[in-house]
């Protein structure tokens, strides 16, 4: 592989949490497929990460033979500076957002979504219901 990642997996929270267990078990599959690196805090049975600034940093210019860098990120801080980065830094790079809440996001990421990813496909608009 590359020494330069195409994909960048984040996970900024520190805890291991039920996102953060998503994120590893994609990522195993993800870095089979593509030249993928860990961005933020260690998952077991990943790759060591490497850190947000070193990110930013293999960002900044196109990848060889690719338009750009893609970067999938599960929370709002990611998603924030992802945000920063293609829209504000204007580096290469295309975000995509996973969420499988089971509840509304409030105000603040709903929003980040309509002015910031309004290309952003919406699967559903109600919190998934589960029968009783």
């Amino acid at each position: 592989m590359n020494s330069k990642p195409d994909l960048f997996v984040t996970n900024f929270n520190p805890r291991f949490t039920g996102v953060s267990s998503t994120i590893a078990s994609v990522f195993k599959i993800q870095k089979n497929q593509m030249n993928a690196s860990l961005v933020g805090n260690p998952l077991n049975g990943c790759p060591s990460p490497v850190k947000k600034r070193a990110a930013l940093s293999l960002s900044k210019n196109k990848p060889d033979g690719k338009p750009f860098y893609i970067w999938h990120v599960r929370r709002n801080s990611e998603m924030q500076l992802a945000i920063i980065a293609r829209d504000v830094l204007r580096y290469p790079i295309k975000i995509v957002f996973t969420s499988a809440a089971q509840r509304r996001h409030s105000a603040w990421p709903d929003g980040l979504y309509q002015e910031w990813m309004p290309s952003l496909p919406q699967v559903k608009k109600q919190p998934v219901t589960f029968p009783t």
